[in-house]
């Protein structure tokens, strides 16, 4: 999908417009040196199966839904699984 797109009467008149940008390159593998922290981000996806509109198309969602990415610590509830 390209970012920019040609819109015709835009507010700027004739011209590319950006569209945003979409991350390519995202996949989420599991396992790792540290399966207690992925199992934070195949829950994550557990719970999202099939509803990728809107949960993740991009890393950010995915983040913001809780999932963790390489180097993310799981918030703390009250100091109780800081250490996974």
């Amino acid at each position: 999908n390209s970012l920019y797109e040609y819109i015709e009467d835009g507010e700027s008149g004739d011209a590319y417009y950006y569209q945003g940008e979409e991350d390519v390159l995202y996949e989420f593998l599991g396992g790792g040196s540290n399966p207690n922290a992925a199992m934070y981000t195949s829950q994550f996806y557990n719970l999202y199966d099939g509803l990728v509109e809107g949960n993740y198309e991009n890393f950010n969602q995915a983040q913001n839904g809780g999932a963790l990415l390489n180097g993310d610590r799981p918030e703390n509830v009250y100091g109780l699984w800081f250490n996974t």
